[in-house]
């Protein structure tokens, strides 16, 4: 999560262009299907991490916190 914050928020040159191959790897890994027309990278991930964040703070409701990236519980 903290690197994704790191992400959508660099600025410079290369920047759009390090979130369009973030939000690329993120769409392959989780097999997400395109709605036909190109989506913009900085909104995909925007909406990605507050989907991620509303997923991990409703299971800290329910005490279960991870201790790492690795934690499977």
């Amino acid at each position: 999560m903290q690197t994704l914050e790191h992400i959508l928020r660099q600025e410079g040159p290369h920047a759009a262009q390090v979130r369009d191959e973030v939000a690329r790897r993120i769409q392959r890994k989780i097999g997400w299907q395109s709605p036909g027309q190109p989506v913009d990278p900085r909104a995909f991930l925007q909406a990605f991490y507050a989907a991620q964040r509303r997923h991990l703070e409703a299971k800290l409701l329910f005490g279960k916190r991870r201790q790492n990236k690795f934690d499977q519980t």
